[in-house]
């Protein structure tokens, strides 16, 4: 599903109470409860977005951030 080196990946999480969801290129790649891990159990469900990389060139663009009321 990656697109390779210099091409647009496209993700989309959602994140509602414990359950979280990946999608990558349109793919369901993560379908998870957090409580169920216990290392993502110990996470605050609300605070900071931090976007990462890992120590090369990176951009992003079209970055849209919804949230919910419950």
């Amino acid at each position: 599903m990656f697109k390779g080196a210099g091409e647009w990946n496209a993700y989309e999480i959602t994140c509602k109470g414990n359950s979280i969801q990946v999608v990558f290129n349109g793919e369901k790649v993560i379908d998870a409860d957090a409580s169920k891990d216990p290392v993502l159990d110990k996470r605050p469900r609300r605070g900071f977005l931090g976007l990462q990389n890992h120590n090369s060139g990176v951009e992003f663009k079209n970055v849209m951030i919804k949230v919910l009321d419950k």
